[in-house]
């Protein structure tokens, strides 16, 4: 497992109690780690695709963007 994979999964483990559509977001990442991004193309991939709404999807982008906070989290420097 790749470091971009780990650390995608790793947020998505941590969004999962409080994500409305999992399964989504799920996918969502494995497309993600399957076109082989580095950690910066797939935060602005989240970053754009949590902009969008979709009539179909209301929660999608809620998700997304909680999926993304995550994930920002994850990379951020930690301080002391």
């Amino acid at each position: 497992m790749g470091e971009v994979e780990r650390v995608l999964r790793e947020a998505l483990m941590e969004s999962y109690p409080y994500l409305a559509e999992p399964r989504r977001v799920e996918a969502f990442v494995d497309d993600l780690i399957s076109r082989g991004l580095s950690l910066e193309e797939a935060v602005k991939e989240l970053e754009e695709a949590s902009r969008c709404r979709d009539p179909a999807r209301p929660l999608l982008a809620t998700d997304l963007r909680i999926l993304l906070g995550n994930l920002q989290r994850l990379l951020a420097p930690q301080g002391n």
